[in-house]
C-alpha cells in the first residue's frame, strides 16, 4: 500500500480550467483522472486535502479516499455521505517514517509545533514561504496525487 496526497482538483470548475490552461473543465478533469489512474492502485490510500469539486468524479477512481475538507467542499454532508469517500475530517495528523504531518487545506489554519510538517492545498501555484509546509495542489504536482516518499523528499530538501 502506498499513501498519496492531492489537493485542489476542483472537478467541474469551468473558470479555473481556463486559468490552468485547459480548454474546459472536462479536459482538466480528464487530465487529473488520467494521472490519478496512472499512479494509484485499489489498495492505496489517497489523502485529498480539500477542494474536490464534484465528488462524483471520485467514484470510479482507485484507492481509499480520505478527505480533509477544503473551503469549497460544501455542503459538507454531500462529501460525508458520498459512497466513494471513506473518511472526512477538517484536519488530520499522521505519523509517517518518523515525521509528524498535519494535513489541513488552508496553510494558515495549521496549528503546529516545531517538530511537525504541514501538508496543505488552497494556494494552488504559490508557496507558503515556510520550508515545513508543502502545497500538494494539482497545480504543483503535475495534475495528480504524489506519493508519501515524494512529499517527505520535498519537505526535507
Amino acid at each position: 500500500m502506498t499513501v498519496y496526497f492531492i489537493a485542489d482538483m476542483h472537478f467541474g470548475a469551468e473558470p479555473l480550467a481556463g486559468r490552468r490552461g485547459f480548454t474546459n473543465a472536462a479536459e482538466m478533469d480528464e487530465a487529473i483522472v488520467a494521472v490519478w489512474r496512472s499512479v494509484v492502485s485499489d489498495g492505496d490510500d489517497v489523502w485529498i486535502i480539500g477542494d474536490v469539486g464534484d465528488p462524483d468524479r471520485l467514484s470510479d477512481l482507485p484507492g481509499r479516499k480520505r478527505l480533509v475538507l477544503g473551503n469549497t467542499d460544501k455542503p459538507i454532508a454531500r462529501y460525508r455521505e458520498h459512497a466513494s469517500i471513506h473518511e472526512v475530517s477538517k484536519v488530520a495528523r499522521l505519523q509517517e517514517q518518523g515525521k509528524a504531518l498535519i494535513l489541513v487545506h488552508k496553510p494558515e489554519d495549521a496549528v503546529t509545533t516545531q517538530n511537525e510538517y504541514v501538508v496543505h492545498g488552497h494556494i494552488h501555484q504559490k508557496t507558503f514561504g515556510n520550508p515545513r509546509y508543502l502545497c500538494v495542489s494539482v497545480d504543483q504536482t503535475a495534475w495528480g496525487p504524489i506519493a508519501l516518499q515524494e512529499v517527505l523528499r520535498r519537505l526535507v530538501e
